[in-house]
């Protein structure tokens, strides 16, 4: 439970249809509206590591990669 809200929080599973759903026209964007039930968004693992490229390319230690990314080796990062 959120306690500010006293909403119940969402699963893991929950939160990445959620954002898979709504960034599927973001996703694609040559698609038509139409089309928006046969294509697919980005998800959730998909944003983990385009936030950690993103952090690589503004500077952030390797150290501080591997800690946020709970990577155990420098290779597993690589990708």
């Amino acid at each position: 439970m959120c306690p500010e809200t006293g909403r119940a929080r969402l699963s893991y599973r929950r939160a990445e249809g959620i954002f898979e759903e709504n960034t599927r026209l973001p996703a694609n964007p040559l698609a038509s509206p139409e089309d928006i039930e046969d294509l697919d968004g980005w998800t959730l693992h998909r944003l983990r590591h385009s936030a950690l490229t993103h952090d690589a390319e503004g500077g952030t230690s390797t150290p501080m990669l591997l800690a946020r990314s709970r990577h155990a080796s420098v290779r597993s990062l690589e990708r």
